[in-house]
């Protein structure tokens, strides 16, 4: 099965110094990705650090979507409470100019666990299944 590279990341946008929040649009790798329906996990990491952020996957075909949907801005419904930003309602969101990403193309019965997998073994400081004080996968939270 394969795995995410960080030696693979690319800016998510095209010029990060750039004052406009779209950072000059999608890199262009990550922009060829809106036109393949593929499945996949994908990591968010910072620019300066370089840690892993966030990690995550898609099971329909929607893999660039799915990545995407981290540079938007959110508005969680009035009274969402302690879940505004569960991936029920849009998941983490990242400065595009402020990241890399990575990605690993899977099929659709594989994106599930080893999405998992590389929690456990990237531990990024954003999933909250993984991050138990023991180092095991807690099911009972969202990822």
């Amino acid at each position: 099965m394969p795995r995410l590279n960080l030696r693979s990341a690319i800016p998510a946008v095209t010029d990060p110094g750039s004052a406009d929040p779209r950072g000059g649009g999608y890199h262009p790798r990550l922009a060829e990705l809106r036109q393949k329906s593929v499945s996949g996990v994908y990591a968010i990491l910072d620019a300066g650090s370089r840690e892993y952020l966030y990690i995550g996957e898609s099971h329909s075909g929607r893999l660039y979507d799915t990545l995407t949907r981290h540079f938007r801005t959110w508005t969680p419904p009035r009274g969402a409470g302690e879940y505004a930003n569960s991936r029920r309602q849009g998941g983490m969101t990242y400065d595009r100019r402020d990241v890399l990403v990575c990605w690993v193309e899977t099929d659709d019965d594989e994106a599930e666990d080893l999405q998992y997998d590389e929690i456990e073994r990237l531990q990024p400081e954003d999933n909250l299944v993984g991050n138990s004080d023991d180092g095991e996968l807690d099911d009972d939270f969202p990822v």
